[in-house]
C-alpha cells in the first residue's frame, strides 16, 4: 500500500450546507492560544496522521479519524517543547513508518496509532557494523524499506531494511568502488521501485526493481544532463511518468 501525503484539510473535514454553499467547520482547536500549524503526513487504516504544535509538547505526531474526540496526540516523541521533525511516511504491514531528523542524523520510527505502539526502530549507531555513515530517500517495497546508504567502501548505494539492524543490508552495488551510484528519487508503484542512479560520469540513469537483484534493470540509457532535476516519478494507471533532462530538449515529461 502506498502512503500518500494529502493536502491539509483539517479545517474543512466536515461541512454544513447553507443557502450560500458549503461552510467549513473547525474540527478541533488543538492550540487555543495560537496556531498549531497542522502538517499532513499520511493516511493509514482510516486514520490521518499529521504533526501539530503546542506550547506543552512542541511539534509532535497527532492522529484524527475525522471527529473531534478522535483527534489527539499519538505520542510526545521528544518530551517537552522539543520538536519532532518527521518525514518519509511509509506504510509497511500494520504500521506507519517515518523518519525523524536531528540535524544530519535520521532515526526510523513506527506507529500502530497507539502511544505504546509508537517506538524508535533503528538509528545509525545500530548499524555501525555495516559501515553505514548516512542514509536518505526512504521508500517501502513489499516488506522492506529501501534507502540510499553511504559507506566508505561502496560510496552511496541502494540498501534495504526490515526495520532491524540485523535485517539491514546492501541491496545492490550498481557502481563498484567508493564513488557509488548515488540513488535518488525512490518511488514505489504497482509492486516495483523506481529510482535514478549513475554508473559513471555520464549522468543519471533511470532504474526499476521488483525487490530482487535479478529483477533490477535500467529503464533509460539516454544521454542525460543528470543531477539538475529530481525525476519526480509518479504513477497513473499502468504508466509511470518522470522528468528527464537532455542537452537537446531540456527537462521534459517522459
Amino acid at each position: 500500500m502506498l502512503s500518500k501525503p494529502l493536502p491539509i484539510l483539517f479545517l474543512t473535514i466536515a461541512f454544513q450546507t447553507s443557502t450560500s454553499g458549503q461552510v467549513p467547520v473547525l474540527l478541533k482547536d488543538i492550540y487555543p492560544e495560537g496556531s498549531s500549524d497542522p502538517r499532513s503526513l499520511a493516511c493509514h487504516n482510516g486514520v490521518h496522521y499529521f504533526t501539530a504544535t503546542t506550547t506543552e509538547n512542541g511539534r509532535e505526531l497527532w492522529r484524527t479519524d475525522g471527529t473531534e474526540a478522535g483527534t489527539y496526540l499519538v505520542k510526545d516523541l521528544f518530551p517537552g517543547s522539543a520538536n519532532a521533525n518527521l518525514s518519509y511516511p511509509m506504510v509497511m504491514g500494520d504500521h506507519l513508518y517515518f523518519i525523524h531528523s536531528e540535524g544530519l542524523s535520521r532515526f526510523l520510527w513506527r506507529t500502530d496509532g497507539t502511544e505504546e505502539g509508537t517506538q524508535e526502530m533503528l538509528r545509525m549507531d545500530d548499524l555501525e557494523d555495516s559501515g553505514l555513515t548516512n542514509w536518505n530517500y526512504f521508500e517501502v517495497l513489499g516488506d522492506r524499506i529501501f534507502f540510499a546508504g553511504g559507506t566508505a567502501e561502496h560510496g552511496r548505494e541502494l540498501w534495504s531494511t526490515d526495520g532491524t539492524a540485523a535485517g539491514t543490508e546492501l541491496f545492490m552495488d550498481l557502481r563498484t568502488g567508493s564513488l557509488g551510484s548515488s540513488p535518488e528519487g525512490l518511488k514505489s508503484y504497482m509492486n516495483k521501485l523506481y529510482f535514478t542512479a549513475s554508473l559513471d560520469a555520464g549522468g543519471e540513469k533511470h532504474w526499476v526493481t521488483d525487490g530482487t537483484v535479478e529483477g533490477t534493470q535500467m529503464l533509460t540509457d539516454m544521454p542525460s544532463l543528470g543531477g539538475f532535476d529530481p525525476p519526480n516519478f509518479f504513477g497513473v494507471g499502468d504508466l509511470v511518468y518522470f522528468r528527464f533532462s537532455t542537452d537537446l530538449q531540456g527537462t521534459e515529461l517522459y
